[in-house]
């Protein structure tokens, strides 16, 4: 549902000069924009332009202390980004709760003729005990106590190694590199909070108007899902495929939540298959 917000925030991007992508990306849950550094290249060797967003709380984004972390408030921004620059033929990448985001914003424009694609991989499509088994994952259930206890960055770096092993099948396959950088945001207390704020909106009410709407995006969808995923299961992947109805879904065998991450090199080739399948004709 959304929120009374005075209007969008300013997200960073990468390339941050970039106004008219082919390709929107969006990332996880306490991840960063880092997520996507496999995909990137791989569009770009396409001829796509490809503009990767940290979500807010996120990463190079801000992160007010105003309880604006709705599905509906994270979507906002990127909303009003597309809208700007009127963008069209575009395709949306959304991974988790970015995701969800993506979803949500597909249905929001679902009657102004801007998209070509959608591809999701390991989204929430509903909360249930997904908010408490997510914060428990990430070291984040205790609150504002917890987001105190991360700013000693050796504390935030074990939790984010310890959520990315009860996540993924193959946590080994995460570079340093990005770990470090997903455990930024636990280290930093205002992304902490952030987080935790966010936490909060993963309620079966902020998702109930997304599922009830999933058939009105009628662009050619792409639903990539970890076969082994623990913290979401497979049977969602089943849920959407049903739902949308130009979808293909493509699970990815010893697999868990993050497959563009952990099976890059099967994922990356499937998605940049399929958006050359759906690109535009000359």
């Amino acid at each position: 549902m959304p929120s009374d917000a005075p209007g969008p925030i300013e997200l960073n991007r990468e390339p941050a000069d970039e106004r008219r992508p082919d390709v929107i990306a969006v990332h996880g849950f306490i991840q960063t924009l880092v997520s996507w550094r496999h995909l990137v290249p791989r569009l770009a060797a396409l001829g796509k332009r490809t503009c990767a967003f940290d979500l807010k709380g996120h990463g190079g984004s801000p992160s007010p202390a105003d309880d604006k972390y709705s599905l509906e408030d994270h979507a906002a921004p990127i909303l009003a980004f597309i809208r700007d620059n009127d963008l069209r033929d575009l395709t949306l990448i959304g991974h988790s709760f970015g995701g969800s985001v993506a979803l949500l914003l597909a249905v929001r424009l679902a009657r102004e003729n801007r998209l070509r694609a959608l591809v999701v991989i390991d989204s929430f499509i509903d909360a249930s005990v997904l908010r408490i088994r997510l914060l428990r994952v990430l070291g984040l259930a205790g609150g504002p106590l917890a987001a105190l206890a991360f700013r000693w960055e050796p504390l935030a770096r074990f939790a984010m190694k310890l959520g990315l092993w009860m996540l993924c099948r193959h946590p080994e396959r995460i570079e340093e590199s990005a770990a470090a950088a997903y455990a930024a945001n636990l280290s930093r207390q205002d992304h902490a909070q952030a987080l935790i704020a966010t936490g909060r909106f993963i309620v079966d009410e902020e998702y109930a108007e997304l599922r009830a709407n999933f058939s009105t995006i009628e662009v050619p969808t792409l639903i990539v899902w970890g076969a082994q995923d623990r913290m979401l299961s497979p049977a969602n992947a089943d849920r959407l495929h049903a739902a949308i109805p130009r979808s293909e879904l493509f699970r990815v065998e010893d697999c868990g939540h993050i497959p563009h991450e952990e099976r890059a090199e099967i994922v990356v080739e499937k998605i940049a298959d399929f958006l050359m399948k759906h690109a535009p004709s000359e």
